[in-house]
Parts: structure tokens; C-alpha cells; sequence
């Protein structure tokens, strides 16, 4: 994998979730098998702007190192989610998410 944008991470994230169906995946997995550093950061983000639902539910995993740690598996559902979503905020709400470049991809 070479495109590490958060574009190209965002799309990974969603594809091997929707793969993954009831099982989903853990942060590890994420960070250590599909090349995303902030998998927290991405499923928030599918969530708040891109409107998937998802569930966070807390486990126990291994890294690669063979150290266990308590890590959220992502588990994606179909349909959109309707919490409060960015882009529902006003602008001066939202500039702080937009000037990191959350909402420009």
C-alpha cells in the first residue's frame, strides 16, 4: 500500500469493515494489517461526516509484538447514522475540524 492520505486510509478502513460484517475489527488490526496509524480517528470520522454507522465495543487483543492490550473493535452496520453529525454544526463550530482538513476530502 503506498497512498497513506486520509482519503486513501478513510476508503481501506470502510472497505475492510464492510469485509469484515459482524466480526469487525480491532484498532490493532486496523493499524497493523491494512497501514492506518489513527484507526480512532478514521472510524470517527466515517461516523460524523460520512454518516456510517458503526459500534465501538471494547476487547482484549494481541499485537505483533505478543502484548495484549485493551483495544475498540469497529463493527459497521448498514444504513446512515443519525447522531449529531459535523456537518450539522454551524461553521464557527466546525473550523477547528476543518482547518486539519477533515471535511475537504
Amino acid at each position: 500500500m503506498s497512498d497513506n492520505s486520509i482519503s486513501a486510509q478513510l476508503a481501506r478502513v470502510r472497505k475492510v469493515l464492510k469485509e469484515a460484517v459482524d466480526e469487525g475489527l480491532t484498532v490493532i488490526q486496523l493499524r497493523e494489517d491494512y497501514d492506518c496509524m489513527m484507526p480512532s480517528t478514521r472510524a470517527h470520522k466515517l461516523r460524523h461526516i460520512r454518516r456510517l454507522k458503526h459500534s465501538t465495543i471494547w476487547d482484549r487483543a494481541r499485537n505483533a509484538q505478543g502484548n495484549e492490550h485493551k483495544t475498540a473493535r469497529y463493527i459497521l452496520f448498514s444504513g446512515h447514522w443519525e447522531g449529531l453529525s459535523m456537518r450539522n454544526l454551524k461553521m464557527t463550530d466546525t473550523a477547528p475540524y476543518t482547518a486539519a482538513g477533515w471535511g475537504n476530502d
